[in-house]
């Protein structure tokens, strides 16, 4: 079975998002770890590892 270009680029793109996600999963989890052993302020760590206190609070809510 041939692969057609829009397919591969489909594939690609679910597997992009999925590494974005996980990233993002991974550092919403170093930010919980910093917060929770006293390194920084919450806010502090958001603004660090450059995620969102929206992003923040639906994936803690949701996956940590």
């Amino acid at each position: 079975m041939l692969l057609t270009n829009h397919k591969i680029t489909e594939d690609f793109s679910i597997a992009e998002e999925l590494m974005q996600t996980d990233d993002l999963i991974h550092k919403c989890k170093v930010v919980q770890m910093s917060v929770k052993d006293g390194d920084f302020s919450l806010e502090e760590a958001l603004k660090i590892y450059k995620v969102s206190k929206k992003d923040y609070i639906h994936l803690t809510a949701n996956n940590l």
